[in-house]
């Protein structure tokens, strides 16, 4: 966790689930609500960095882990030859008053090296931008949480889940 003048960052690396995330993050907003000066959110957000590993001999092989539509870029970049040493696209929305950017794909650890490691990314970054009263954080947060989860159990298959509920 890190608070500054401008920001409250809160980073978790084992995530326990958003009804803990939720219970870490509103408790802190309700103390600093409590302060002199009257602080406000002008930015609220929620973003999950996922790198999935998975087994296998072919970085580039993801059936059964990934949902194909994700797959297009790496499936043509694949059949073109080898050397392939990054495979992220990148995609934002603005749903009104939400932002939402979705980045995905093979970001290679190894970069500029060919792509030798199964890791794929999913980075789901959903935010708000303007005031957000105390009493709007939850249901915010709520909503923006909607958007990832429903973007994420779009992008994984049964064999994502499954290891998922293995290491849960």
């Amino acid at each position: 966790m890190a608070i500054g003048t401008n920001f409250l960052f809160i980073e978790e690396s084992r995530y326990d689930g958003y009804e803990t995330l939720c219970g870490s993050l509103l408790p802190v907003l309700d103390e600093l609500f409590g302060l002199p000066g009257e602080p406000t959110i002008r930015r609220l957000g929620l973003r999950y960095q996922n790198l999935i590993p998975a087994p296998g001999k072919n970085p580039l092989d993801w059936n059964g882990y990934i949902n194909s539509s994700l797959l297009t870029a790496i499936s043509r970049a694949s059949a073109s030859g080898t050397g392939l040493c990054k495979a992220m696209t990148s995609v934002e929305f603005n749903d009104g008053s939400a932002r939402f950017i979705f980045q995905y794909g093979i970001p290679n650890q190894d970069y500029p090296a060919p792509i030798r490691r199964k890791e794929f990314a999913l980075d789901l970054d959903s935010f708000v931008s303007g005031i957000v009263e105390r009493s709007q954080a939850h249901d915010t947060l709520d909503r923006l949480h909607s958007r990832i989860v429903t973007t994420f159990e779009g992008a994984v298959l049964d064999k994502v889940r499954k290891a998922m509920a293995r290491d849960s």
